[in-house]
């Protein structure tokens, strides 16, 4: 008999994807909680793994990561795990296309909830032979809007899924097709100002709040027309003078530096030294105190 495994929730665990599964159309479709539990779904994957496992949770567990009454959610839990059995994905090359179902199965009982991902995904989703993004789980679990979810996604692929660290800011544009096509508007919200209001500008205000990521953003234009933004990231925790700040946390700026140099392709051969080294002590560091904290540590 296959083993069931209980889900793994630390604020540590990664939701690790194929970036082109962030654009996909049918993706942009799920509502918000058939994104919550698909993404805790991903979050459970091992790098190592070849297969998927089935996984278990609880009603009540659901609820509290989420922030919502468990006496309600039941409706929630069922409507989603109906949808996701039905999601079908489409991957399009001009007129090839390959289609994957998301879920395998969901099953429900006395209070539990048990799950397991499509072995269709594990391309997708298992390895690392592929561009992929890593944002973590916990960003998303207590949103309020899907759009809020899709946007913090992508904005993670573009930022590297790195996070400012004190005096650093990290810049990036995200055309408004992008956009739209991630958060399923092609077609909604015609105006651009309402856009801004209903989507973009809640999503902004959601990210703070639970990615504890301030971002603000001006028009990029292509004559009049408005055609993406130039977004810039800072911690929440405000800039702070280098001198006051701990060595760790110089090194966590540092290093959110380097990994930008890195994406933009400008890093010197020095710099990658820096950034393999530092790198190296951070990860040591994140070893050391989740095993003080949890008695062990599995690598994601």
């Amino acid at each position: 008999m296959e083993e069931i495994k209980k889900i793994d929730k630390r604020e540590s665990v990664r939701v690790v994807t194929a970036n082109e599964l962030i654009l996909l159309e049918d993706i942009a479709k799920l509502s918000l909680h058939e994104r919550k539990l698909f993404y805790i779904a991903v979050a459970q994957c091992r790098m190592t793994d070849k297969d998927f496992y089935e996984y278990e949770t609880s009603a009540s567990e659901l609820a509290e990561m989420w922030e919502q009454d468990p006496s309600n959610l039941y409706d929630s839990i069922h409507k989603a795990s109906t949808e996701l059995m039905k999601v079908v994905i489409e991957q399009k090359n001009g007129k090839n296309y390959k289609l994957r179902h998301i879920f395998e199965e969901c099953d429900y009982s006395e209070g539990r909830l048990k799950f397991k991902l499509h072995k269709e995904m594990t391309d997708l989703l298992l390895g690392n032979n592929r561009s992929f993004s890593k944002p973590l789980m916990w960003d998303f679990m207590r949103m309020r809007s899907p759009y809020s979810i899709a946007i913090w996604h992508l904005m993670q692929k573009e930022m590297n899924s790195a996070k400012p660290y004190g005096v650093v800011q990290l810049e990036f544009e995200l055309s408004l097709e992008e956009l739209r096509r991630v958060t399923g508007t092609e077609n909604k919200l015609k105006q651009v100002g309402a856009f801004k209001s209903r989507v973009l500008d809640k999503a902004l205000r959601e990210i703070k709040e639970n990615a504890l990521v301030a971002i603000s953003y001006t028009n990029v234009k292509r004559g009049r027309e408005i055609v993406g933004f130039r977004f810039l990231a800072r911690s929440l925790f405000g800039p702070k003078n280098p001198e006051e700040m701990t060595l760790r946390e110089r090194q966590q700026a540092r290093y959110g530096q380097l990994i930008r140099a890195k994406a933009n392709g400008s890093i010197t051969a020095e710099e990658q030294e820096e950034y393999t080294r530092l790198s190296q002590i951070l990860y040591q560091r994140n070893i050391e105190d989740y095993t003080e904290l949890y008695g062990y540590y599995e690598d994601k």
